[in-house]
């Protein structure tokens, strides 16, 4: 990509927002270096790796590039043989070594999420040896430390023996009386790496030794008393010794930064690399990027795409408003028409910067539906100075791009042309205008070319392989609306937009007039292609809304049968329930009849079919199959009074309540009173007058007293002598019967009482009074039929 096309698209300003992304200097420089790739697989890799480093900020999770730096100065010096490092510069270097850790180790617990970027850093294994022998060596503050050597403790433990030593001395000149008033201050200093005592010049001779330097006014003298001239000497020594030591360490510590050279620079790039990455990362959060699809294919398409500049400068609670835009396929140019500032420069220059960013590996501010062509090389002719809000171009400069443009293009080119055959006689500039189109869809390129001239649309309209498109515009607030409408050429709405800025109407009128008999009518005809495209733009919203009102009710449908076919499923489990719930009671309540008729003496026929009957019944049940109530009319009730059948039972009987809310009725048969399921049912022929069948316990049954005796019964002969005794009073409607059990030692009493405890047909019991008999019989209380 020529320099002309890179500052028409303002690629340099994205590289830029990339740059201060960046956080280390190798990733700075890494961003300002940034250009296009063609190699559609290295394109797709780097916008994998960017997606990658898009979610890791997304999560929350920041790299710790702190503490890298630019270090490669160090290293060439440190190959030098006999160079030496200072502290400060061999710390940089151990602060980038230790980062590198640091971040290696980030990216390994990140790898499940980003396993690109992982790969990447998976080479950051900084020298052990190196990184152990700096950290022992210099201080986090670029200093030697003590224990950098053995010289140098030993030099150093002596200095601070030695220092500690002569201020002892000086102390005792500044405490003694006797020099009180020779002294100017009450402090010790160093003169010439010398400790001296500042003294009046007035009493030079009242302290021997030797002045190292006076005050300006020379009314100080600084003084080397003559006890401590020997411990300085002394402590000038041990200085230069400790020098020599340090040089001794600090040029080892080269050396072997020297011998890691190699590896160290290796680590610089893989930093670089992945600074880089995250600064891609970072910029894609603040477009609020997408990774588009990247092909072969040589049809661009833009979907809900937005200048990159533009989504900044609105801030994260604004929005550009997107634009569609698509070539290459069945038409390989394409012509953008409309008023000056209706958006059509942005249109151009968002499909150019948005297709270099990606072919660099930049996610895009586009819908991830969109499709970027590898192409080998992308130009732009956008003036000399073109920007978003104006064009400064010139008609000499357009062609002068034009000839390099047609010398270079080709099927995997992108071109964007704007304001095509601008700036010279309108007749020339449409004619030179259709011949440039026409040469480069000849030579396979994708063309995007802004217009105002009426011809260069018509060629767009008649010519196979060119399309026109136009980009809409607000007459009322003067403003673009920045949406591409494929298909349509657009009108300049130059006199509108005079009339709208105040040109007098009479000057507009004259404007009219000199206009061609031709040009009118196309301007009325494209205003009629305006309003039918606006009628149908309403139609389509329309159908969309209607689509999704009716994509919405299917939805809402679908819920309702799934909440409808698991109601259904819970009142059927429930039905289940409930029906074995009845069966169980019934099946109780049966039991006890057959008992009874068994102890009266009923037939052994229809006490077989009665018990038969209740089996087929529970069987029915359990297998979901109960008896239908089809015999009904048809919205006939049930209630008391009504004749019916019983299923299974093949008995007849009378419904004597109305239907419960558990869906039950209590129906009086020959054998007793039942309370069955109205599922159970079925209508019988209506009888009149009160029914004759005498039950079938009746025949033959021996009359029964209210009281029974069971003294001498063990407990066991007693309960079933008992069990019959009630269930024959319970259906001879006997209330109130008395036990007789006798006092004796109260076993037999006891057992009774538990009995009568747990039977069903049992309301209560007590104590006979003493003149029923007292503790030697039990009043019972039987339940109502």
């Amino acid at each position: 990509m020529d320099d002309r096309s890179q500052t028409g698209l303002e690629f340099a300003g994205v590289l830029s927002l990339l740059q201060e992304a960046a956080n280390t200097p190798l990733g700075k420089e890494r961003a300002q270096h940034l250009s296009p790739v063609h190699d559609l697989e290295r394109v797709q890799e780097a916008l994998a790796e960017a997606a990658e480093a898009k979610a890791l900020f997304e999560r929350g999770e920041e790299p710790p590039f702190g503490g890298v730096t630019d270090i490669r100065l160090h290293l060439n010096r440190a190959r030098i043989e006999g160079a030496t490092l200072d502290p400060r510069s061999l710390w940089q270097i151990y602060e980038t070594l230790e980062a590198a850790r640091r971040l290696r180790t980030f990216f390994h617990r990140e790898k499940e999420g980003a396993p690109l970027l992982w790969k990447q850093a998976r080479g950051l294994i900084p020298p052990e040896a190196l990184c152990a022998a700096i950290g022992g060596a210099i201080t986090p503050e670029a200093e030697v430390a003590d224990t950098a050597s053995p010289g140098v403790e030993r030099v150093r433990q002596e200095m601070r023996t030695l220092r500690a030593a002569i201020l002892v001395k000086l102390e005792r000149y500044l405490a003694s009386p006797v020099y009180q008033a020779t002294l100017a201050e009450p402090i010790i200093t160093l003169r010439n790496d010398r400790y001296v005592i500042p003294v009046k010049s007035s009493a030079k001779g009242r302290i021997k030794g030797i002045v190292q330097d006076q005050s300006g006014s020379g009314l100080t003298l600084f003084l080397e008393p003559t006890p401590v001239v020997e411990m300085n000497n002394r402590l000038r020594s041990l200085l230069r010794e400790e020098e020599e030591e340090v040089i001794k360490v600090l040029r080892a510590l080269t050396a072997l930064v020297g011998r890691e050279a190699e590896i160290i620079q290796a680590l610089l790039g893989l930093l670089g690399n992945l600074d880089l990455l995250a600064a891609k990362g970072r910029l894609a959060v603040r477009l609020r990027a997408q990774v588009p699809r990247v092909t072969r294919d040589r049809r661009l398409i833009l979907r809900q795409a937005r200048h990159p500049f533009l989504v900044l400068s609105l801030g994260p609670q604004g929005m550009p408003v997107p634009i569609d835009l698509e070539v290459g396929g069945v038409f390989s140019v394409l012509v953008v028409t409309g008023p000056n500032t209706g958006g059509k420069t942005v249109a151009l220059k968002t499909a150019g910067l948005l297709t270099l960013m990606t072919l660099s590996g930049l996610p895009i501010p586009a819908s991830p539906d969109s499709q970027i062509p590898c192409y080998r090389v992308v130009f732009a002719d956008i003036g000399d100075e073109q920007s978003i809000e104006q064009s400064l171009s010139t008609f000499s400069s357009h062609m002068s791009q034009v000839v390099k443009i047609l010398a270079h293009a080709g099927p995997e080119t992108l071109i964007l042309l704007d304001e095509l055959g601008a700036g010279t006689d309108p007749s020339e500039g449409a004619a030179l205008g259709i011949a440039i189109l026409d040469a480069l869809r000849e030579r396979g390129a994708s063309v995007i070319a802004s217009t105002h001239l009426e011809a260069v649309k018509a060629f767009a309209a008649l010519t196979p392989g060119v399309e026109n498109a136009s980009v809409e515009f607000d007459l009322e607030r003067l403003a673009p609306a920045y949406h591409v409408r494929l298909g349509l050429p657009g009108k300049s709405y130059g006199l509108e937009i005079a009339g709208r800025l105040g040109l007098p109407g009479a000057v507009l009128e004259r404007a009219r007039g000199v206009l061609t008999d031709g040009h009118q009518n196309t301007q009325a005809f494209l205003e009629a292609l305006e309003v039918d495209r606006r009628e149908v733009d309403r139609l389509k919203t329309r159908l969309h809304h209607e689509v999704e009102q009716a994509t919405t009710l299917r939805k809402e449908a679908e819920k309702l049968v799934v909440r409808l076919r698991e109601g259904i499923k819970e009142l059927t489990h429930q039905a289940r329930k409930e029906s074995r719930q009845l069966l169980a009671e019934l099946r109780q309540q049966g039991e006890g009849l057959i008992r009874a008729l068994r102890d009266q003496g009923g037939r052994r026929e229809e006490i077989r079919g009665f018990h038969q009957g209740l089996e087929e019944l529970k069987a029915r049940v359990e297998a979901n199959d109960t008896p239908p109530v089809n015999g009904l009319e048809a919205g006939a009730e049930i209630g008391p009074g009504r004749w019916v059948r019983v299923a299974g039972l093949h008995r007849e009987g009378q419904v004597l309540t109305s239907v419960s809310p558990q869906g039950t009725v209590e129906v009086q048969l020959s054998v007793g009173r039942v309370r069955l399921p109205v599922t159970a049912l079925c209508p019988a022929r209506s009888r009149e007058g009160p029914r004759t069948e005498v039950p079938l316990f009746v025949e033959g049954t021996q009359s029964i007293g209210p009281e029974i005796n069971l003294i001498g019964c063990t407990v066991g002969e007693s309960s079933r002598r008992l069990e019959k005794y009630l269930d024959t009073a319970f259906l001879l409607g006997l209330r109130r019967v008395r036990v007789i059990h006798g006092k004796g030692t109260g076993v037999l009493r006891k057992g009774v009482h538990k009995f009568l405890a747990s039977h069903t047909l049992v309301e209560g019991f007590h104590l006979a009074e003493i003149g029923e008999g007292g503790s030697g019989a039990t009043v019972v209380a039987l339940k109502e039929r």
